[in-house]
């Protein structure tokens, strides 16, 4: 289940964990409705369809094996915020940060990580 909530300018969405508030204590999550806009499968996109600029936050990487233990090693897991930096002029590749490092991806790659674009 999914919850967001808003509260003192603080907007916050991340899976449900009941009766939780927040880091900073201001924003007090409530579960919402699977199917409806606040469900996070409805949002779901590749990140490789991300445009320079935008971010988002991992919802699921459909990799296996040795790329998806390579991918998840440099940062790419679950509830965390990727951004898109650039792109590489040689090749298909995106440069994508994740905390404070930068990762170069294949498009085929990116195509497998499942993201939930994040609002400005």
């Amino acid at each position: 289940m999914w919850e967001t909530s808003k509260a003192a300018g603080e907007i916050c969405k991340r899976p449900a964990r009941n009766g939780e508030q927040s880091a900073s204590g201001q924003c007090q999550f409530t579960p919402t409705a699977p199917g409806t806009s606040d469900d996070p499968s409805h949002r779901l996109q590749r990140l490789s369809d991300l445009r320079i600029g935008e971010a988002g936050v991992v919802e699921r990487i459909d990799l296996e094996g040795k790329l998806r233990d390579y991918v998840t090693r440099f940062g790419f897991i679950n509830g965390v915020v990727t951004k898109v930096i650039r792109r590489v002029p040689l090749g298909n590749l995106r440069v994508y940060r994740v905390g404070q490092s930068d990762i170069a991806l294949r498009a085929e790659t990116a195509r497998e990580i499942m993201v939930v674009r994040e609002l400005e």
